[in-house]
């Protein structure tokens, strides 16, 4: 057995040797013991977890941020928009036009497509 500075790493030493001989991890309850015990069985499994774990490396579709801002979704998955007209001159319009104005709407379904393309995740 090679000889270690300081008496925890002795201790860790022979917690490590306990762990492999077959006994059990009882011998040395110490926090800084289990602590390195954690870490050494942590760098054991993460190259095994990695072999394990593959990961799905299809390409993410990025959202467009201009359309992100001017739609939403509904809860049944249709897309809203605002109304346009409704910034300036306000003036010559009447009240009831600017209040239905003010109000969101459905887009038309022949921009439906082209709008999902640019948020592929909404």
């Amino acid at each position: 057995m090679a000889r270690f500075a300081g008496i925890r790493s002795q201790a860790i030493l022979r917690a490590y040797l306990c762990l492999f001989s077959g006994k059990y991890f009882l011998i040395f309850p110490s926090r800084c013991v289990i602590l390195h015990f954690y870490n050494f069985l942590t760098a054991l499994v993460r190259p095994l977890a990695a072999l394990i774990y593959v990961e799905d490396n299809m390409p993410k579709i990025k959202t467009n941020r201009g359309a992100a801002k001017r739609f939403k979704t509904t809860g049944s998955g249709k897309i809203k928009r605002v109304k346009a007209y409704h910034s300036h001159i306000l003036t010559t319009k009447s009240r009831k036009r600017k209040r239905s104005l003010r109000k969101l709407t459905l887009i038309d379904h022949r921009d439906e497509r082209a709008i999902r393309k640019l948020l592929p995740y909404a």
